[in-house]
């Protein structure tokens, strides 16, 4: 009987590919289990904070001249006792909006560990729309603020035909949006053009109507070229004397024919 013994660089070939690979699964498990651990830590955590740690305590508002800080912390839904990484700046803010118009943003400042301070924006009156027999407010997005019985001091008084809806707290709808494109391209005319008005009258799209700070009437004409007119009308304020009353006639005016007109009010 033949006996051969085993080569002994096969075995320790064989041995040490053996040793890796239980090293390797030794790695993979070590790892497995430090991220088991690790990650029922951060689940603890976690919960802990989301439960236990970092809960309300002091509840504080600033910013507002509108509202009483008492009215706002009370219609923000957020009380003491509530965690203050699960209050979310854009639910407070949609909920203070709908609820208390002059609101414009709200921006929430976290101080740990347990200080909640909401920081407020305030809208502010810009136009003035006659509606219905009263005059509602509505801040320079459009959004209807307040209503009145007689129309408030400062503001740029609206006159336009028709509404689909005014209503406290939303944007003001215009029956027709092509009137409302002009009425947003006169006023970013106006404020290119650093030209104030008091009073702006949308009643007859032929012939757009405006008065200035010095109580003179401006015609636009048509809705067209309001950039290009607007930009005249402030070059022609600038040479007028601010005492003087009368109109501004800029009906005819186009980028082929650079006029305008004023006719002085001699009435007294």
């Amino acid at each position: 009987m033949e006996y051969k013994d085993a080569n002994p660089r096969r075995e320790s070939t064989k041995n040490g590919k053996k040793s890796r690979k239980n090293k390797k699964r030794t790695k993979l498990k070590k790892g497995f289990v430090l991220f088991l651990i690790l990650f029922i830590v951060a689940t603890v955590l976690t919960s802990l904070s989301l439960t236990v740690f970092f809960k309300i305590e002091e509840l504080t508002v600033s910013g507002n001249l509108v509202y009483e800080s008492e009215e706002i912390l009370s219609k923000s839904g957020i009380k003491k006792g509530n965690n203050m990484f699960l209050v979310l700046d854009s639910k407070v803010q949609s909920r203070l909006r709908q609820k208390l118009p002059f609101i414009e943003s709200i921006k929430i400042k976290r101080q740990l560990p347990d200080k909640l301070e909401i920081v407020v924006t305030e809208a502010e009156e810009y136009y003035c729309y006659p509606y219905a027999g009263q005059f509602f407010t509505a801040s320079k997005d459009n959004r209807i603020l307040a209503k009145y019985a007689s129309a408030p001091t400062g503001l740029v008084l609206m006159k336009i035909n028709n509404f689909t809806n005014i209503e406290i707290g939303k944007t003001v709808v215009f029956t027709n949006e092509e009137e409302s494109g002009y009425i947003s391209k006169l006023f970013a005319a106006l404020e290119n053009n650093k030209v104030a008005v008091t009073s702006v009258d949308f009643t007859d799209l032929l012939s757009i109507k405006a008065t200035v700070s010095q109580n003179i009437t401006v015609n636009f004409g048509g809705p067209t070229d309001l950039e290009g007119k607007t930009a005249h009308l402030a070059a022609m304020l600038k040479k007028i004397d601010k005492n003087k009353k009368g109109t501004i006639n800029l009906s005819v005016w186009s980028e082929t024919k650079d006029e305008g007109y004023f006719v002085e009010d001699n009435l007294q």
